[in-house]
Parts: C-alpha cells; sequence; structure tokens
C-alpha cells in the first residue's frame, strides 16, 4: 500500500511535491518474523518494479526496455 505523493507541510497548497511517500509491502511467503527496513527507495518506481517481478519471476528483459525502478521483493520474501 502506497501514497500516491507526498506533501510538504510547510508548503502552502495541496500540490505534490518533494516529500517520500509512506510503503506497506506484505507477503505470504515472508520469512521474516518481523518488519523489513527497505530504506529510502530510489523512485517511485520500485513499487511497479516489484509487482513485476512478483508476476513475471525474472525481470532483466524488462530492464533493457529502460524499466524504471529496483525491485524489493527478494527483500520481503
Amino acid at each position: 500500500m502506497s501514497a500516491d505523493h507526498g506533501n510538504d507541510p510547510t508548503y502552502r497548497g495541496s500540490d505534490h511535491t518533494r516529500e517520500f511517500i509512506p510503503l506497506l509491502a506484505y507477503s505470504p511467503a515472508a520469512k521474516a518474523a518481523g518488519p523489513v527496513d527497505l530504506g529510502t527507495r530510489g523512485s517511485f518506481g520500485d513499487i511497479g518494479a516489484t509487482v513485476l517481478e512478483a508476476l513475471v519471476g525474472n525481470i532483466k528483459p524488462y530492464t533493457r526496455e529502460k524499466l524504471s525502478g529496483e525491485s524489493f521483493l527478494g527483500k520481503i520474501v
């Protein structure tokens, strides 16, 4: 689950700003006994890359086509 954008709390208005978005990921195949810190991700595209890897497996063929984002599936399963 993720927000679609973050808002700078000091900005006057509701436009999308530079702030990070929260991310909550779950896998029934998780081996960790508790929460896993995914760190600060490189881009919102990491979510798409993770979903793609979960659905099709090997994403290397797609990375040649400029797949934006880096999968974090290996950290949650």
